[in-house]
């Protein structure tokens, strides 16, 4: 397959390819990262929970 390197419609076909991407392993990993950020903020204010010491 031949890419023309130089080509105008090139780079925001890999931005939108890049940003696709993104999503797709923000949106499957959706609970990892609600679980993480609630730990994080739960270690701000002081709190302990099953997870942590």
């Amino acid at each position: 397959m031949h890419i023309d390197k130089h080509a105008p419609q090139l780079l925001p076909f890999l931005v939108a390819l890049h940003l696709g991407t993104a999503l797709a392993l923000l949106w499957y990993f959706r609970k990892r990262w609600i679980a993480l950020i609630k730990g994080c903020i739960g270690s701000l204010g002081g709190r302990k929970n099953a997870d942590g010491p």
